[in-house]
Order: C-alpha cells, then sequence, then structure tokens
C-alpha cells in the first residue's frame, strides 16, 4: 500500500517507498479524493501501485476505478499544471533537437534514435517536476503530446508523408 486517505478524520498517510517522486503523487492523489468530495463515496481509500496506472474512467454509475481515475487525474493536474507542462516539453523539444517528422509532435518507438531523446524528456520533466516517469509518460500522451508506437514493429511499416 502506497498510502490512505481517512475522510473521517481527514487525514492522509503515506508510506515511505523507494521513489519519492511516487510519494508525491500518493500526496496528490489523496488530496484529490478530498477535492473530488470522494468521501460521499467511501469512508477511506488505500491507495495500491495498480490504481497509479488507471488511464481510462468507466461509464459505471459507481466503479471504484472511476473515482481512481478521477484522482489520478486531478493529482497530474495538480504537479503537472498544463500550461507548464506544456512550455516545458517545447523548452526540451527544442533542446534535444525533437522535430515532428510527421508522425507525431514527439515520436517514440523501439529504435535508439527514437527511443533515446524519449527517455531523456521523461527524465528532465521527471525531475523538474518532481513527478515519476509514468506519470510524466501517461500526461503526455493525455496531451496528445506523443506517438508511442513501442513494441508494434511499425517502424518497418512507416513512411514519410507525401511518399
Amino acid at each position: 500500500m502506497l498510502g490512505s486517505a481517512n475522510f473521517s478524520n481527514r487525514s492522509i498517510q503515506v508510506n515511505r517507498h523507494d521513489d519519492r517522486n511516487r510519494e508525491r503523487f500518493t500526496v496528490a492523489h489523496e488530496i484529490g479524493h478530498f477535492f473530488l468530495e470522494h468521501d460521499k463515496y467511501l469512508r477511506s481509500e488505500s491507495i495500491v501501485e495498480r490504481d497509479l496506472f488507471i488511464e481510462t474512467e468507466t461509464k459505471d454509475a459507481f466503479n471504484y476505478d472511476r473515482l481512481e481515475y478521477q484522482a489520478n487525474l486531478f493529482g497530474s493536474m495538480l504537479l503537472l499544471p498544463e500550461a507548464q507542462f506544456r512550455h516545458a516539453v517545447k523548452v526540451l523539444r527544442r533542446q534535444l533537437n525533437v522535430n515532428d517528422r510527421g508522425f507525431g509532435y514527439i515520436f517514440v518507438d523501439d529504435q535508439p534514435c527514437n527511443y533515446t531523446p524519449y527517455n531523456q524528456i521523461l527524465t528532465a520533466l521527471s525531475d523538474h517536476f518532481g513527478a515519476s516517469k509514468r506519470a510524466i509518460e501517461i500526461r503526455l500522451k493525455r496531451a496528445g503530446l506523443v506517438t508511442d508506437m513501442r513494441g508494434t514493429g511499425s517502424a518497418n511499416r512507416l513512411r514519410f508523408p507525401g511518399v
């Protein structure tokens, strides 16, 4: 368990973790539960690692995963504010000479020439915002800033636009 929220005494507990950035996200996530008034549905909430990877909101009337998705989105927006995040990505793309060559603002596949700068972007953003690389990656995807073709074998099928 990474952390928990106790709604009756309005407290958050975060368990020590090897990754300080993960701890920061856990706090932001738990604050999200309070801010979003999830105490209407829960007495307490414990976050486990699998909860951090919920990226889609389901349509069910009540679904625990939906509350987790909302808290994850809140935590992401708290730690990675839209304008600052986009600006930092823009600056890093320029510094690392990552250009849109018709495949996406940031393109990543299994080739080192694409994966290496992508990993450098993740690392730099993680350090800058104090968020895990996984949180950064999810935020990039959610913002539509990355085209991720890793593991698809698509590098051999890609063609340059207009060719």
